[in-house]
């Protein structure tokens, strides 16, 4: 065995595989995605081209789910004509992964995102590779999804680049990196800054003063392409937010747009017993930067939260706020949760903010 991930493990191909490996090339279904429906490959064929081979640095391998055969992997390294059309260096260590699901039950169960986050790993783990590189066809957007979930970014379009059923099809070369040398995809959270915050009787500190921050921090976002994700709580009843009220809703101020998303919470953990960690995940997102109410409850077990999680946190200073308490006033309060939460996120003034375009 090659390598295992739950429930898939990965083993090189023998040749008592090639009946199971002709079956899903004879299907047409399988076919549309892979090799094309007028290139059916027989037995004899995959003996020749799948596994009697003699390119020894491909590693050829069968995909099995609870020891049942269900797909064909091949990784190898990319060669200096390739390496040319991808635009890298000769001297880079770059690598290709070629992958199919040939029992079509198994799809649209989330075997292919925990396949290739499993072969991503491998491959950075155990060949010093900088960079892993695919060319999926532009029209298979079920697979460029799961590419892009597991951390894929599109580059370029390579114009009729692939033969594919009697046309040159176009294909999107895309790259994996080690997330240390890639920029990693943000999304911007505003945490409950709701209409009952500011007619609950209490002070926002720096009330107008804050919405313009939060104002010129979401046209930032949106104009550089980057998820802006409203975080909503559901009050109880006769509480400043009780859910369905006006004092519920988001503050006027920053009214979301129809493209983004919103949560809804209970705590003041955005992520507990919610879709967020879903919605980041779908969207391919590593990198949240953090802004809203309060500054001592939700922004601060939010952030923490994410940290937790695994995600680079940016915390913007100037962009959450709270109330005076009967012990410290406000403005203590958010000097004090800026310096404490320097353990966790990156704590940057709006104005300092590096807010480039998600790749």
């Amino acid at each position: 065995m090659l390598f295992q991930k739950d429930n898939i493990s990965i083993r090189y191909v023998i040749e008592e595989d090639a009946p199971i490996i002709s079956k899903w090339l004879t299907d047409p279904e399988v076919l549309r995605y892979y090799e094309g429906r007028d290139n059916p490959q027989s037995v004899e064929m995959v003996l020749n081209h799948f596994i009697h081979n003699p390119n020894s640095h491909e590693k050829r391998c069968l995909i099995e789910f609870d020891a049942v055969p269900i797909g064909y992997i091949q990784m190898y390294p990319i060669d200096s004509e390739w390496k040319t059309l991808y635009g890298y260096e000769e001297s880079q260590n770059v690598w290709g992964m070629d992958q199919f699901i040939g029992e079509p039950t198994y799809w649209g169960k989330g075997i292919g995102t925990k396949l290739v986050q499993a072969a991503i790993t491998y491959i950075m783990e155990n060949t010093g590779a900088e960079a892993i590189a695919m060319d999926p066809k532009v029209n298979n957007e079920r697979a460029i999804k799961c590419y892009e979930k597991c951390g894929f970014k599109k580059v370029k379009i390579l114009k009729e680049h692939e033969l594919h059923e009697g046309k040159l099809e176009d294909c999107w070369m895309i790259e994996y990196k080690q997330r240390e040398l890639r920029e990693m995809k943000k999304a911007l959270l505003v945490i409950d800054v709701q209409a009952g915050m500011y007619t609950a009787g209490m002070r926002v500190h720096n009330g107008e003063k804050f919405l313009e921050i939060l104002q010129e921090l979401i046209g930032e976002c949106r104009s550089n392409d980057i998820p802006v994700i409203y975080v909503q709580h559901n009050g109880l009843k006769d509480h400043p937010l009780e859910k369905g009220t006006d004092g519920w809703k988001v503050h006027e101020a920053i009214v979301p747009q129809e493209e983004d998303s919103i949560i809804e919470k209970t705590t003041p953990d955005s992520f507990h017993k919610t879709n967020l960690n879903e919605v980041l995940q779908e969207k391919g997102i590593e990198h949240v930067i953090i802004s809203g109410m309060q500054t001592e409850y939700c922004v601060d077990t939010t952030t923490r939260r994410a940290f937790s999680e695994g995600y680079k946190v940016t915390l913007v200073s100037d962009a959450h706020s709270t109330f005076d308490t009967e012990v410290l006033i406000a403005e203590d309060i958010v000097k004090h949760h800026n310096v404490v939460f320097g353990a966790f996120a990156n704590v940057v003034a709006l104005k300092d903010l590096k807010v480039t375009a998600s790749k």
